[in-house]
This record gives structure tokens, sequence and C-alpha cells, in this order.
């Protein structure tokens, strides 16, 4: 006969020390579980059980993607150049690959260009 499980109402008249303590050996048992299933046995029922404790977990903040301090300068000879290449037709993305540049310095150049 399986151990009876503790009810919701039982765990919540449990003291902090006591529901970490609880906590701490179903993890560890958790672990002990799937190093044995390392071996490619299917244990859907334990990966629901992590999954949802990881959830609990601190959250770590999403990196936030480098934002450019200034444009890069674009010498005269440069903004020339990419006038010129815009006005041949062109694609601006085609323009910013060919001269090594981002696409929004590009539409800044084309921009000052109108």
């Amino acid at each position: 006969m399986p151990p009876r499980l503790p009810r919701p109402e039982q765990l919540a008249i449990l003291s902090d020390k006591d529901l970490s303590e609880l906590t701490a050996v179903l993890v560890e048992e958790l672990q002990r579980r799937m190093s044995l299933a390392a071996g490619g046995e299917e244990r859907s029922d334990l990966y629901r059980a992590i999954s949802k404790l990881e959830r609990l977990g601190p959250q770590r903040p999403k990196p936030q993607p480098a934002r450019r301090q200034e444009p890069s300068p674009i010498f005269d000879g440069k903004r020339n150049a990419i006038r010129a290449a815009l006005k041949a037709g062109l694609r601006p993305t085609q323009v910013a690959k060919h001269f090594g540049v981002s696409l929004s310095d590009v539409r800044q150049v084309a921009a000052q260009a109108d």
C-alpha cells in the first residue's frame, strides 16, 4: 500500500521551516529518480514536477539587446557612395551590407539626401 499523501490543508499548517525541509527531501528524491532514468526511460510525471519547481525559482531578467549609444560616423566619401547606390536603385539592406554599416545608418543618409 503506497504512503498516504498529505492533503493541501495539512500542508498549509506547516511552518515555513517544515515546508522547506519537506521540499528539500522531495527535490533530493526527484534528483535520484531522474539520475536513474538517464538510461532513456520516460519519466514525464517527474519532468512535470521539476518544471513546476523551476517556475518557483528566482526569475532571471531577460537579457536586453545591446543598444548603440550613437550612430556610427560615416565619412563624406562613404556617405556620397551610399547616396549614389540608393539612387542607382539598390535596396537599403544591400547597401548596408556592401558598405558594412547598419541599416539605420543607411536610412539616415537617405533621409539627409531628401
